[in-house]
């Protein structure tokens, strides 16, 4: 659907709870996001779509769930069994996820803060608070983790360096 094709009514509700209609309204060039002028003069700028980012390394699929958020997704057995999920906050709204077997990197230019995804015994062990924060000379542009290593591609640059040393 085209964004310039959507027709609504709405009153948008300052933090003050007074309503006021919206005078005009505009997408985007890439319709993720709509800004809404109103009549007391409020300018509001609407999220409509949640980047796709996310990663899949043995079993687990980590996925951004919302701009500060991703979900772990452990999955239990090899024949499609059960999953169980997790839910991290990230201190950043990411532009690249890595996942590895163990651990799971949330990028922002040059900084990537790294999570635990598994206790090392197949249980799902995440924590909310990256184990490290590390930066790099150019911004990550992409990269891989296994159980021992990270690689990452900065600029013209491979980082290759131990996990359990970041």
């Amino acid at each position: 659907m085209d964004p310039s094709q959507v027709k609504c009514r709405a009153e948008i509700e300052d933090e003050m709870g007074r309503m006021s209609a919206p005078m005009n309204s505009e997408f985007s060039a890439d319709g993720e996001l709509l800004a809404v002028a109103t009549g007391a003069g409020d300018l509001h700028v609407f999220l409509t779509s949640v980047p796709l980012l996310g990663g899949r390394s043995g079993d687990y699929l980590v996925q951004l769930s919302s701009l500060t958020e991703v979900t772990v997704h452990a999955f239990v057995g090899r024949s499609g069994g059960a999953s169980k999920c997790d839910t991290i906050s990230l201190d950043v709204e990411p532009t690249l996820l890595i996942t590895g077997p163990t651990h799971f990197g949330a990028v922002l230019n040059n900084r990537i803060w790294y999570y635990n995804t598994d206790s090392g015994d197949g249980s799902s062990h995440n924590s909310s608070r990256p184990f490290c924060i590390k930066e790099y000379n150019a911004n990550v542009g992409n990269g891989a983790l296994n159980t021992e290593y990270a690689a990452l591609l900065t600029g013209d640059r491979i980082y290759l360096h131990p996990v359990s040393k970041i």
